[in-house]
């Protein structure tokens, strides 16, 4: 008998194909690729027939028609957890970059645009928020980190200016003191995909036997957007669709399929995390809100499912395609939260519906200095719908929101880059 295979997926590697190598076979550099922490049992791929009827007229009904070789076309799916890279700061507080992790580096191609920030000291006379460094580290719109000796915990924020000093969008709970580590973040931002500048995935898909078991997928990109899942108690998970141009065999690759030690990463769970949501000071972008308390919320969602990319095709592409760019559906990004109806703040978010009113909403995964964190920040929404709900016996309201463009930054709209610009950035600490 032949060999049975229980398990053919051993392990999932990812390159990032650069802007005008659309499918160009990078395999031969192995060492570009980097491993791919997908969750065993989760990944389903489709080796699409290459094969279709020409459908010619027959003379004799019992005849079989020749078979024509078509376009060699392939689509993978897969989860991973939200892998953080590691909190690192050199000895002294020192500033130190941070290292990307693999789930970073898939949403940073689908997302666009990606910056790798390096920590920074403070300096003295900082306020809860107001930033001094003489580190120029900082970009608007990034992500900066405090740990807060006092309840050892890592606090996440967001940045709305900066000039000679960082202005944050919301205070933190105390104000740094002198030689304190702010630390950047990985910013991943929705830059602008109707320009020449989009970066597509090529993955290798191998598994445990040496025949007909190793594949590469070349020209790949999300055709159906990423779906986040944040369960409280459990890991944040994303989920990937991804489809590509064209796919070949390479039993050649495989020289044995040995472990993957991931480096560099730490997990976080849907519980050590906080959740704030605040009316945005439009008319003032540049004064920060005071200190939030956590929104005990029991749900949240982000639909990012108008943000997708959309196949232009041409008969001189790889598989028909010439290239992907982002869709023009909007709106782009939607979600939900939902928390219990107490105090006597019942229907504050009621009226931000009626009052049509401008609400920054943040949501940090983790704070744990050794761990690092997520932070992720819709800086500028607007409440969509308000409804009175009951889960298990106790009453709460869901609020349904739409994100905007972030109006919360000193220059204006047309001249503010795109991270700045950006209806829904993702840190990572």
């Amino acid at each position: 008998m032949g060999i049975v295979h229980v398990s053919n997926i051993a392990r999932l590697r990812c390159y990032e194909e650069p802007y005008a190598s659309l499918g160009t076979d990078h395999s031969g550099t192995l060492g570009d690729f980097y491993d791919v922490p997908a969750i065993e049992g989760s990944i389903e791929m489709k080796i699409d027939p290459a094969m279709f009827n020409p459908k010619y007229l027959r003379q004799n009904r019992d005849d079989t028609n020749g078979f024509l070789a078509g376009v060699p076309k392939a689509t993978l799916t897969f989860s991973v957890p939200f892998f953080l890279p590691t909190l690192r700061s050199a000895a002294g507080g020192a500033p130190a970059a941070m290292v990307d992790s693999p789930a970073t580096k898939l949403l940073g191609t689908y997302l666009g645009g990606k910056t790798l920030g390096t920590s920074m000291d403070a300096n003295a006379s900082c306020t809860a928020s107001l930033l001094k460094t003489s580190d120029a580290n900082a970009l608007e719109g990034c992500g900066v980190a405090w740990y807060y000796t006092t309840g050892a915990a890592l606090h996440c924020r967001k940045v709305v200016k900066v000039d000679t000093d960082i202005t944050l969008g919301q205070a933190l709970p105390a104000a740094p003191a002198a030689a304190d580590i702010l630390y950047r973040s990985i910013d991943l931002y929705m830059a602008n995909r109707t320009t020449t500048d989009v970066k597509t995935y090529q993955f290798l898909v191998e598994g445990r036997d040496s025949v007909y078991d190793c594949w590469l997928l070349r020209g790949g990109q999300c055709v159906t957007a990423p779906t986040f899942e944040f369960k409280t108690g459990e890991r944040p998970m994303i989920k990937f669709t991804i489809e590509f141009a064209a796919w070949s065999q390479k039993e050649s690759l495989l020289s044995g399929i040995s472990n993957v030690t991931y480096t560099n990463n730490l997990e976080q769970l849907v519980a050590d995390s906080l959740f704030t949501a605040y009316l945005a000071p439009v008319a003032t972008p540049d004064t920060p809100v005071v200190y939030q308390t956590p929104i005990p919320i029991t749900d949240y969602t982000i639909d990012l499912a108008n943000y997708k990319y959309t196949v232009v095709r041409s008969p001189s592409g790889l598989g028909t395609v010439g290239r992907y760019i982002i869709g023009g559906e909007s709106e782009k990004i939607t979600g939900k939260f939902r928390m219990p109806i107490e105090g006597g703040a019942n229907y504050d978010w009621y009226d931000a519906r009626v009052n049509k009113s401008n609400v920054s909403i943040m949501f940090q995964i983790g704070s744990s200095y050794t761990t690092g964190a997520i932070l992720i920040a819709v800086p500028c929404a607007q409440i969509t719908d308000w409804q009175r709900v009951t889960t298990n016996g106790i009453v709460e309201q869901e609020l349904s929101w739409v994100a905007a463009m972030n109006r919360l930054h000193t220059t204006s709209v047309d001249s503010a880059t795109e991270l700045a610009n950006s209806p829904l950035t993702i840190h990572v600490f």
